[in-house]
């Protein structure tokens, strides 16, 4: 690109057209001083500028460019010119929309490999001496991640191995096995498995006098495909819904689970698990996705776990009427109105408890 070529033309034409740089300045919204320095040669027009000087000189973009009027002697060079510079923005585009294409392929093999692959469910567990509460199963791709963050066995100084193993066509498979609990531990999975894991997967503790073994139940609580939905979980923090005007049924209406030597009840409203052995009784409320559960805990103990939400949990001593952790005294009074509930249910039920 010839500078003093290019400012000659632009007088030269400006001249054809009887103007002065005055006149073309103020069309192009510069100043005469900014004309001046394209006609000697000491810069050329920004690309912002070549369409609108072009139009007032009545020239083309190529006609600039090249410093010269089309005419039948330079027709080929300024066409090979004009050719050139089509070539260079068809080879732009042609990176570019490269480059676009790249980035969906990337981003499908992302979204096609890592669609579902992160699932978060929730368990809990009162049974047999067994207390599992605010429990997570972290299934992340092929991992998966057992997370005990409250746990309490009875008597557990005397455990002498914990297994905790699902059944595959009742053939027992082990995931974990060790002489004390562990918080947190992590294991091969893959679909098979953690169908099997959400449908029999149980945790055995041996001590020196017995075996318990209680079966998981676990619910389902989040997975990433979540994220392409209007509606994830609503907040736990929602109003939870009362039981003061329900009462828990007669336990005629349970139906009785040999397999965990349980009795169970559900409804729209709430669903009881009820131990017959034990008398203990676990009440959750999921009533419009709020959570409220509550586990007493009726022979040889006072005890009684309230979860108020997923991520609360409150021990209470109902007896001596104080609890165990801080900052639960303001579930007070709902716990003794759900223990009143159990008290109630017992004593309707005396027949079946002797």
């Amino acid at each position: 690109m010839d500078r003093d070529n290019i400012g000659n033309f632009i007088k030269e034409q400006r001249n054809k057209v009887n103007m002065t740089q005055q006149e073309l300045a103020d069309r192009l919204n510069i100043t005469r001083e900014n004309l001046s320095k394209w006609e000697r040669g000491l810069a050329v027009p920004n690309t912002e500028y070549l369409e609108p000087l072009c139009k007032a000189l009545h020239i083309s973009i190529t006609e600039l460019l090249s410093g010269k009027s089309e005419t039948d002697s330079n027709r080929f060079i300024i066409s090979l010119f004009d050719k050139n510079i089509k070539q260079k923005r068809r080879f732009l585009k042609i990176i570019i929309l490269t480059i676009l294409l790249f980035i969906l392929a990337f981003l499908t093999y992302y979204f096609i490999d890592n669609y579902n692959s992160i699932k978060l469910y929730t368990f809990n567990q009162h049974q047999d001496g067994i207390f599992l509460d605010n429990s997570l199963l972290l299934v992340v791709k092929n991992k998966g991640y057992f997370i005990f963050n409250d746990i309490e066995v009875e008597d557990e100084s005397n455990i002498k191995k914990i297994t905790i193993y699902y059944l595959d066509d009742d053939e027992k498979k082990i995931l974990y096995t060790s002489d004390k609990i562990q918080k947190v531990f992590r294991f091969n999975i893959n679909n098979q498995i953690l169908n099997n894991i959400l449908e029999n997967s149980y945790i055995e503790i041996e001590t020196s006098d017995k075996t318990i073994k209680t079966r998981f139940q676990i619910n389902k609580r989040v997975s990433n495909t979540d994220l392409f939905k209007n509606e994830i979980i609503k907040n736990d923090k929602s109003e939870t819904f009362t039981f003061n005007d329900y009462d828990i049924p007669n336990l005629e209406k349970f139906t009785y689970d040999p397999q965990n030597d349980i009795y169970k009840y559900e409804d729209d409203i709430l669903k009881v698990e009820y131990s017959k052995s034990s008398k203990a009784l676990t009440i959750f409320n999921n009533y419009n996705n709020n959570y409220e559960k509550i586990s007493i805990i009726g022979k040889n103990s006072n005890l009684a776990l309230y979860n108020a939400n997923a991520n609360t949990i409150c021990y209470y001593d109902y007896v001596e009427q104080e609890f165990k952790n801080k900052n639960c005294e303001m579930y007070e009074e709902r716990i003794n109105l759900l223990i009143q509930k159990y008290n109630d249910f017992i004593q309707d039920n005396a027949w079946c408890n002797n």
